[in-house]
């Protein structure tokens, strides 16, 4: 309606209508109607209305009457926000122009004013029920609205806010005033008011807000140059001159004021007597008096200071033990709950330097027993935020208030107790305080670092502490309380499920348990197993590729979630999504856009702090220094670097707040892309200096990387080789890579797989034979069997990528691309739904796929090998030597294959391979399994939808529901593993066979009862002379090596056939017989090293013996004849020694019993030596 009327000035432009207009102010409509609902003037009509001074006037006594009529109504407490709405109004029409200014003091205005200003004045004197002078009065009304005082001061009265000032302070005390006012009258509130409204309040707002001159004085003015803090100008001598603050506080004093709502600020002055000290000390006990900038001050503050202290130790240790005595019949969290609010009802701010002083005394107070004392605490919590909800007067700001909500132990300038440290921080020690200052954690507890203490824990009250921590932000054993708790919780699936809360996942910080945790969340809600377990089927349906399930939009949501940021962890879990739920081209983009990719690397939070190793890097004094920072930010250390503590002893300044940017480094190292973490870590790996140029931090370096294993002297000659093999440039990258893994898991050392999956392909490689040949633990054998069939797998961009780059323009013959079944160092295999040509029928296919820019590496890494293996034949160690022997053969055997044109490479050959592989290996159903053994079919009619530049990369073949030796009951197990064994040792027989016969290689489907062999590509035809004789020279061969004692002569006889020499041999028989008789000889139990160590120490020989230099190497065929025996040894813990034994006595035609009654004597013989020790060493 108002706007409405405004509009009307147009039609009726005369006086008349302007004063009807004006007259509908009480009714729902009128210029001021819609003036007072924030209706904006047009200024040009405004100009035209307001160019009657009559007008002018009428307008003016209509507000007026307004707010007279809500000041009778309503008081003054209710309409003081309407006051503020009124003046705003009639402040804007000069601000619009609609009157000037000097309008305003004109007879018939000045008269409305002044009509105004002694309304208001007499309301405020009702309201507030004192005998108050008028200039008491005009200064709290103008107090509450600022705005008007401006108005008024410039032409009606003289009112300067110095006189505003000082009647406030007296003002403030008059319990009359502060009822009146609400609570309001807040000096520090009413200071920032009047700072925006008034343009000399300046001094006013300084001295008001004095905490940053006082930290600035309390400095000393050391170092610092005068300019502003937090805004404020540093005017002290204006200050000084022009605010007479001795006065101020003889006003507080002598008023005896009751608000304590920031005494703090207006005692920590540089202004105080003698006689001004004793008297706060001895009135005002409950607030200390900080350290003014004067020396001679200091010193003076420094005796209150300690009568201070000495009161409020005794005042807080009653009060303390008072309500603890109160409420002690309570259970600890109800009694946590009440004390909370009965303390902080009673206890007055404390900060600044004496927090940690009173700290101690309450927490010597806190129940002693690790559960009880947590059930307090979380109670404590609980209390601590009721009273804050009840309490918003305590608060000048709402924000103080929220955060208050959030973390009960914020302790706001104007709130309560500072309970971060007692509560929150030092709690964590779980340890009894004594009241001393020099306070440390007692022994056997070390913040919550003990497995002990926390089994002592109830795991519900644990789980509530555990977010407690994370509500305020405490992530320093956040990891450690989680792991503990999903051990416990393990067999407890309710209480895992309180572990559902997505912000768990953010606030940990190994990657590890971010993983598990988000996958696990995720399963609960979405069920990806599940999920997984259907569509893993070839009858399951799968998307359209262009459409996206809802399913996949709200796992990517819950992971939006979960990781805030885009981090390595969350890529992780996104690719856990991508594999679980089998996603298509679409859904597969959606989800690629909350990963760390090369295209958004440069968005990574942890690259806000690449800079600062390398800045600390330069400071550092020693390279051990820089291997201590290393640690600390890969997460192995907690304890402040030692060169900081040094600093620290020494008197250097901000220390603390160089490890807090620590601190904020290894938290984003710790969520960034594996790059990103070996990037930074690059600066303290140099080998001038850095890390790299001191041997002994090395040796360091590589116990930390080999962690558990560091007592393996094999996994410790092999990555110390192949590191000294490795350019200076690269060595840098691959221990940074190795380091960076850390962050993915909180256990002891890097991930072996990781450590040989940064050497490349032939780390790959030496992981399979260092499994394949038992030259490690158990434990160690049982990471590196990944290395076997899920080797560097890819991720699903990468393989709906490579798919639509082989089908081309026949993408539409792929219906669907399943999941990945099987992943090496160089392919790996993808299941896909193909349209067959000609019938059009659909498919379930398996599709092999070469990786892309593997020749470059190989052709990199076999130089660096060639070295590394050098260093390890030189090594003492028989086990190391042999490993050299192995990785040497393993070179030459990978270098074959993956050289251009090698069976690995070009995966054409496998499928002409076929139907010799099948004449090898298939075979009818066995009388002691029932399963047939087959081999893969290439499928050649798909096949002619690859193009032919991709045919060497890209292979098709039919799919095989397969299942894992592990996870048959043990009984089948064993049984199919001598048919594999045996069907190894048959086709090695024949003189066709492939040496790669790893269990990866073998499917098993127990649906139709049969074992398929796939990946023959490295399948050796041996000519058609040799089928015969080299079998038959192998197992004579063989059966003489298995024995203790071999038989020499055997060999030599049969040396031609497996061995070749690049000179004359004389006398073989005799420099047989001396190799095989040294004390260093393999055990007979792993027969195929007795192979290699013959032919290393043959050169050795005859170089002994003066002649010319001899190399001896195994034959093609040889090598490859024992990377198959090599490759049965995986199956040995299925069938048992016994049956394996007997199999392979068998190939080699070596009678059993006799074996076994020459060997078992002497094994059980040497068992007596190695539990007698050195009894009979003489």
């Amino acid at each position: 309606m108002g706007e409405h009327l405004v509009n009307l000035h147009r039609m009726f432009p005369d006086h008349k209508t302007h004063q009807n207009i004006l007259a509908g102010v009480g009714e729902d409509h009128g210029i001021a109607a819609a003036y007072k609902r924030g209706v904006s003037l047009d200024p040009c009509y405004a100009t035209r209305l307001f160019a009657s001074e009559e007008t002018c006037r009428d307008y003016f006594l209509i507000l007026y009457q307004t707010l007279q009529r809500d000041l009778d109504e309503k008081g003054w407490g209710a309409c003081g926000n309407h006051l503020e709405d009124y003046v705003d109004k009639l402040f804007g029409l000069t601000e619009c122009g609609a009157v000037p200014p000097e309008r305003l003091w004109r007879p018939p205005l000045k008269e409305s004013f002044e009509a105004l200003l002694e309304g208001l004045t007499r309301s405020v004197r009702e309201a507030v029920d004192s005998d108050l002078s008028e200039q008491e009065t005009r200064s709290l009304l103008f107090a509450r609205c600022p705005r008007l005082h401006k108005v008024l001061c410039r032409g009606l009265v003289e009112h300067p806010v110095e006189t505003v000032r000082r009647d406030l302070f007296k003002l403030a005390a008059d319990p009359a005033v502060r009822r009146a006012f609400g609570g309001t009258l807040d000096l520090v509130r009413l200071g920032c008011v009047m700072m925006r409204d008034y343009p000399d309040a300046e001094l006013y707002d300084l001295f008001l807000q004095i905490d940053p001159l006082v930290d600035y004085r309390a400095g000393g003015y050391a170092g610092q140059e005068r300019g502003s803090v937090d805004g404020i100008p540093r005017t002290f001598d204006r200050l000084e001159l022009q605010v007479d603050l001795a006065l101020d506080y003889a006003e507080w004093l002598r008023q005896n004021h009751p608000d304590r709502v920031d005494i703090r600020r207006q005692l920590l002055r540089p202004y105080l007597s003698e006689e001004a000290c004793d008297h706060w000390f001895t009135t005002k006990p409950e607030t200390f008096i900080g350290h003014p900038g004067d020396p001679v001050r200091n010193r003076r503050a420094a005796r209150v200071y300690e009568k201070v202290f000495e009161a409020w130790e005794g005042f807080y240790r009653e009060r303390w033990r008072h309500h603890l005595e109160c409420f002690s019949h309570l259970p600890p969290r109800q009694r946590g709950e009440k004390v909370a609010e009965a303390f902080l009802e009673e206890t007055p701010v404390i900060g600044g330097n004496t927090g940690a002083r009173f700290d101690h005394i309450l927490i010597g107070e806190l129940p002693e027993e690790i559960n009880e004392r947590l059930e307090f605490l979380l109670g404590y919590s609980q209390g601590a935020r009721r009273w804050a909800r009840a309490h918003p007067e305590a608060f000048h700001y709402q924000g103080d208030r929220d955060r208050m909500l959030k973390d009960p132990s914020y302790a706001p300038e104007e709130g309560r107790m500072n309970l971060k440290s007692w509560v929150f921080d030092e709690v964590k020690s779980m340890g009894q305080m004594p009241q001393s200052n020099d306070w440390e954690p007692p022994p056997g507890i070390d913040h919550l670092k003990d497995e002990a203490a926390l089994s002592r824990v109830r795991p519900e009250t644990l789980i509530e502490f555990l977010y407690l921590m994370i509500r305020l932000e405490n992530w320093d054993r956040v990891d450690f309380i989680f792991e503990h708790l999903w051990k416990v919780t393990e067999d407890r699936p309710e209480l895992r499920q309180k572990l559902a809360r997505e912000e768990l996942v953010g606030s940990l910080t190994y990657d590890r348990n971010r993983i598990m945790l988000a996958r696990w969340q995720l399963n609960q809600a979405f069920d990806l197993e599940g999920s997984w377990r259907r569509l893993k089927k070839p009858s399951a349906h799968l998307p359209y590729r262009k459409q996206c399930r809802e399913v996949v939009k709200k796992a990517a949501r819950t992971v939006d979630r979960q990781f805030p940021q885009a981090c390595s962890a969350k890529n992780e879990v996104l690719s856990y999504i991508e594999n679980r739920l089998v996603t298509n081209e679409r859904e597969t983009q959606r989800l690629e856009r909350g990963k760390i990719t090369l295209d958004n690397w440069y968005r990574q939070r942890g690259l806000a702090a690449l800079d600062l190793p390398q800045g600390l890097n330069s400071m550092l004094d020693s390279n051990y220094d820089r291997l201590e920072l290393m640690k600390f930010i890969v997460g192995l250390s907690d304890e402040k670097p030692r060169f900081m503590v040094r600093r620290e002893n020494e008197g250097k300044r901000h220390i603390d707040w160089y490890f807090d940017g620590l601190k904020a480094v290894r938290r984003n190292f710790t969520t960034s892309n594996i790059h990103v973490r070996t990037f930074l870590l690059q600066p303290l790996l140099d080998s001038e200096h850095g890390i790299l140029g001191d041997p002994r931090c090395v040796e360091e370096l590589t116990d930390l990387i080999l962690g558990k294993y560091r007592q393996e002297p094999v996994a410790r000659a092999l990555f110390q080789s192949y590191l000294d093999s490795v350019p200076e440039t690269e060595r840098k990258v691959i221990l940074g890579r190795i380091m960076a893994a850390f962050a993915e898991r909180s256990g002891d050392g890097a991930s072996i797989k990781r450590v040989l999956e940064a050497m490349g392909p032939f780390g790959i490689k030496a992981g399979q034979f260092m499994r394949s040949g038992g030259l490690v633990s158990g434990e160690l054998r049982g990471e590196l069997d990944e290395f076997f069939d899920n080797a560097l797998p890819p991720g699903r961009a990468e393989i709906l990528g490579r798919i639509k780059e082989a089908f081309g323009p026949r993408l539409r013959s792929v219906l669907n691309v399943r999941q990945l079944v099987g992943s090496g160092s160089i392919n790996y295999i993808v299941l896909a739904d193909l349209l067959e040509p000609g019938t059009g029928q659909k498919r379930t296919v398996v599709v092999r796929v070469r990786r892309q820019a593997v020749e470059g590496r190989v052709a990199n890494e076999d130089a660096i090998w060639t070295r590394a293996i050098g260093r390890l034949a030189c090594n003492p160690n028989p086990n190391i030597s042999r490993l050299a022997s192995l990785l040497d053969e393993a070179r030459t055997h990978t270098m074959a294959t993956l050289a251009p044109g090698g069976a690995e490479l070009d995966l054409e050959l496998e499928r002409r391979h076929a139907p010799l592989a099948r004449k090898a290996y298939a075979s009818g159903p066995d009388p002691g399994t029932g399963y047939r053994i087959e081999v893969i079919k290439p499928l050649s009619t798909l096949q002619e939808l690859i193009p032919d530049d991709l045919s060497q990369a890209i292979s098709i073949y039919e799919y095989v529901p397969n299942s894992s030796l592990s996870d048959l009951e043990p009984n089948l197990r064993g049984k199919l593993a001598a048919q594999i064994v045996g069907a190894e040792l048959s086709a090695l027989a024949g003189g066709v066979f492939d040496p790669d016969g790893h269990p990866g290689n073998w499917l098993i489907d127990t649906e139709q009862h049969r074992l398929v062999r796939i990946d023959y590509a490295q399948l050796k035809v041996l000519p058609q002379g040799e089928r015969q004789s080299f079998p038959e020279a192998f197992r004579k061969s063989l059966g003489a090596l298995l024995w203790p004692r071999p038989d020499a002569r055997v060999v030599a006889e049969q040396f031609g056939h497996l061995f070749e020499a690049s000179g004359e041999t004389p006398d073989l028989e005799e420099a047989i017989t001396t190799v095989l008789g040294r004390w260093d000889l393999p055990s007979y139990r792993n027969v195929h090293e007795r192979f290699f160590f013959l032919r290393e120490k043959l050169e050795d020989y005859y170089q002994q013996r003066g002649g010319p230099e001899q190399q001896v190497r195994l034959r093609d065929t040889t090598r490859a004849a024992l990377g198959s025996l090599c490759r049965t040894l995986n199956y040995r813990e299925h069938t048992g020694q016994e049956p394996y034994l007997r199999m392979l006595l068998d190939f080699a035609r070596v009678d059993f019993e006799s074996y076994v009654a020459t060997v078992r004597p002497r094994e059980i013989w040497q068992r007596v030596k190695e539990a007698a020790g050195g009894f009979f060493a003489a």
